[in-house]
């Protein structure tokens, strides 16, 4: 079974041979391959990496747009297409520290990238081009709504105006929704099997907003996001960290068919497989703030079986990922990928890996 095959069927639950791995780290063993939109080209999936131009210049690229700057600009911050002022935090992706969109006055003046650009997507289809695979194609694009939004305003004007200013909001909302609809119709365009863009709904002990505010404010915006990835074909993920279990009912009504989460443990595993688990197709690892970083071998092993006896079925709903943060152990990863590749949902396997 191919990765595209193995990865759609965990998606849809028709019974994969095995756990299908997002693993770049391990490329023998990943299903999926990954695809980025941006004007600069990304190194990983995280900011701070450094890479030589033409000209010999050691850049840093920074930001989730891959924004490519020296390491004095970075240290003063560099601004983006959207007009947000970047500053790199101790070789991070970055913080937000101007945001352009104040209030009504500024966003007057305000202009909104054009999804279709036409350098945005080279790196990507120079990729595709090149690559020979049988693995399910993701694109990436890490912001949604709600991080992009407050990268624009600030999280303490999104909340306010949202309430106050809601005309503005949503004015500010659509057209990050066209931004997102434009991306969506260029990765499907390319060949792209699926799509993930991010937002963190979850804080340590529970999500940003209740339920019926998320309804009232942000479904509409996803579903029509969402509608647009599954016209084209597309599967939607959707990365979101943090303890944001009261909003997943939510995200499954807009549509999404894969939540990514590298800290299923904050939420709490068991109590996550039974509420979803069989119900919504997981891509998931062993904690990155507790588990990976600091726990003993058995401990991830422990974890990441649990992680698939619960999340997991039978007949697919779980994609093991890795993950190669700068705080976590790389011993404790591998052995958190060998779990994933000794164990079929819960069953240890009797015969050698396939690839």
């Amino acid at each position: 079974m191919d990765g595209y095959t193995r990865v759609k069927k965990a998606i849809t639950f028709s019974g994969p041979d095995r756990i299908p791995l997002w693993a770049p780290e391990e490329p023998e063993y990943s299903d999926i391959e990954t695809v980025f939109a941006g004007r600069m080209p990304l190194i990983g999936t995280t900011g701070g990496s450094e890479v030589t131009n033409e000209k010999g210049e050691t850049l840093r690229l920074i930001g989730v747009d891959g924004i490519a700057v020296t390491n004095e600009e970075a240290a003063g911050g560099v601004k983006d297409e959207w007009g947000c002022l970047w500053k790199d935090y101790a070789g991070t992706t970055g913080i937000v520290t101007h945001h352009p969109i104040s209030d009504s006055k500024s966003f007057k003046n305000f202009k909104f990238p054009d999804p279709y650009e036409q350098n945005r997507f080279d790196d990507a289809v120079r990729k595709l081009e090149t690559l020979e695979t049988d693995n399910y194609i993701l694109a990436i694009q890490w912001s949604v709504l709600l991080e992009r939004i407050a990268w624009l305003m600030g999280h303490s004007n999104l909340f306010i105006n949202m309430i106050t200013n809601r005309s503005l909001f949503d004015e500010i909302a659509e057209g990050v929704t066209e931004y997102a609809i434009g991306l969506v119709n260029r990765f499907a365009e390319i060949g792209a099997h699926g799509i993930m863009m991010g937002d963190d709904w979850g804080t340590q002990t529970g999500s940003w907003i209740s339920s019926d505010t998320f309804d009232d404010v942000f479904k509409p915006f996803y579903v029509k996001i969402i509608k647009e990835a599954h016209d084209k074909g597309l599967d939607f993920h959707l990365h979101t960290c943090g303890n944001c279990f009261e909003l997943i009912s939510n995200l499954i009504e807009c549509g999404v068919d894969v939540i990514n989460t590298w800290q299923p443990k904050v939420i709490g595993i068991e109590k996550l497989g039974e509420a979803f688990g069989g119900k919504l197709c997981f891509q998931a690892s062993a904690d990155i703030q507790s588990t990976l970083p600091s726990a003993s071998p058995s401990e991830v092993r422990n974890e990441t079986r649990l992680i698939i006896e619960k999340l997991g079925s039978q007949n697919g709903g779980l994609i093991g990922i890795t993950y190669g943060g700068p705080t976590v152990n790389a011993d404790n990863v591998r052995v958190m990928l060998e779990t994933f590749k000794e164990y079929k949902y819960s069953v240890p396997y009797n015969y050698s890996y396939e690839v």
